[in-house]
């Protein structure tokens, strides 16, 4: 009989504050930026064996007006943080929510 593996996320890291918005090669504006990163766990049934998975981020970009949202839906953009780190993202929807690409960078 096959026992079933779960799965878990923790909460690894948050970042709230100013980011640029670039879309190829060119600043389009400034955003304030809600930031959550996240690890995924693969946890082996009638085990303490803990599998590291694969790590996310996703967030939501604020004071942006419908016009600048609509700009950037479902296109991938690059986000500037102040410390001259970058990431992607692509904008989910018109809420301003949006799913990052790779790991965390912040």
């Amino acid at each position: 009989m096959l026992s079933r593996c779960g799965w878990s996320r923790e909460k690894r890291q948050t970042y709230r504050g100013p980011v640029e918005i670039w879309l190829d090669g060119a600043k389009l504006f400034d955003a304030h930026a809600v930031l959550r990163g996240y690890a995924d766990y693969v946890e082996m049934p009638d085990s303490e064996v803990r599998l590291n998975g694969r790590l996310s981020w996703r967030g939501h970009l604020a004071e942006l007006n419908r016009k600048q949202l609509s700009q950037l839906a479902e296109v991938k953009v690059n986000l500037k943080f102040p410390d001259e780190r970058t990431g992607q993202a692509v904008l989910v929807d018109m809420t301003g929510l949006m799913q990052g690409m790779g790991e965390p960078t912040f």
